[in-house]
């Protein structure tokens, strides 16, 4: 579930823990959470708080339980317990803040477009959870405060990776606390006027405005992409595992993982998704080339654009493993050369 949707489920769980009524209501919210906590593990532990809060039962965990549970026992009779902590809390809680930190926006770019993303993303969308605060305090709404402290936790995850999708992605419930204050401080209809036109208006800026960093060759990229896709559906079958991965694997700031679901292709590997700090390390790396040999896949689709990629002001540029490339340079040969992206094949 992307981060986008894994918010849209815990605000409509915090919708039915402050308007339904009853346990019912509140196993219900609780099974929301527990949904997205299974896709989303920050955003599902932040909507946890806000529906405890916002429902002032502990009912909402016994929901989250009833569906985490059954996920969480075969987790742990399947994956060894330091490898469950790493993948589900320290990475997700922690490793963003180590490898993958950036600085403010307004440190990377410039410009007009930036400076209004960072007003309306940053300081706007703050406001907002303050004066949504002001009101669940003063109206001693527990909805309203569950929302207010959903938001305020999603600002967390712009400590990690401070970047416009990770602020546009946190000021979606910051704008909808407005909702609380003008509720508190306007009468009749003109609240929902109000904040309506406010999120309108973050929808408008935020497609009316580009990131201002951009991938300067994405229509080449993407044209190799498809080129090395349609290469892999003709020369091999749907049971067919493949590996998709960098040609050169000691950074592992991005793989092109859409390859896997474009050539509707197994994966070879476990670790498919590349986190620097993960998939560069030694024994990750053994892991992988284990599966490759054991499996004796044939074809690896390895992208050129990132493999040194990194960003200088985090520990993703710390080199990693070299056991990767050194067992795909003595098994496989290139067969297809598209540009950004290669095939190779084990003869």
């Amino acid at each position: 579930m992307p981060p986008g949707r894994a918010v849209v489920a815990a605000l409509l769980a915090l919708a039915v823990a402050s308007v339904g009524e009853g346990p019912r209501a509140r196993l219900l919210a609780g099974a929301i959470v527990g949904l997205a906590l299974l896709f989303r593990q920050d955003v599902g532990v932040y909507a946890l708080v806000g529906v405890l809060v916002a429902s002032r039962s502990a009912w909402p965990a016994v929901g989250l339980a009833i569906v985490v549970g059954p996920a969480a026992l075969i987790l742990m009779a399947t994956v060894a317990v330091n490898a469950l902590y790493e993948q589900l809390i320290w990475y997700p809680f922690v490793g963003p803040r180590v490898y993958r930190a950036v600085p403010d926006p307004l440190m990377l770019a410039s410009g007009p477009a930036a400076v209004l993303l960072m007003i309306v993303l940053v300081w706007r969308a703050r406001a907002n959870v303050a004066a949504g605060a002001i009101a669940a305090a003063r109206g001693r709404d527990a909805g309203r405060a569950g929302l207010v402290v959903f938001a305020v936790l999603c600002q967390l995850q712009t400590l990690g990776r401070g970047d416009f999708p990770h602020f546009a992605q946190a000021a979606g419930p910051a704008f909808l606390c407005l909702a609380g204050f003008a509720a508190r401080w306007t009468s009749g209809g003109r609240w929902r006027s109000a904040s309506a036109w406010s999120v309108v208006g973050l929808r408008a800026v935020t497609a009316a405005t580009t990131s201002p960093v951009s991938f300067d060759n994405a229509e080449s990229y993407q044209a190799s992409i498809e080129h090395a896709v349609a290469y892999i559906r003709d020369n091999t079958t749907p049971s067919d595992p493949i590996f998709v991965g960098l040609k050169s694997n000691r950074y592992a700031f991005v793989n092109p993982l859409m390859v896997y679901y474009l050539a509707d292709r197994p994966p070879v590997v476990r670790d498919t998704l590349y986190d620097p700090g993960v998939t560069n390390r030694a024994s990750t790396q053994n892991e992988m080339v284990a599966d490759l040999d054991s499996s004796n896949t044939r074809y690896l689709v390895l992208d050129r654009v990132f493999a040194a990629a990194c960003e200088p002001f985090n520990a993703s540029c710390d080199p990693g493993s070299t056991r990767l490339d050194e067992y795909i340079a003595s098994r496989f040969t290139m067969t297809a050369d598209f540009g950004e992206i290669v095939v190779l094949v084990r003869p």
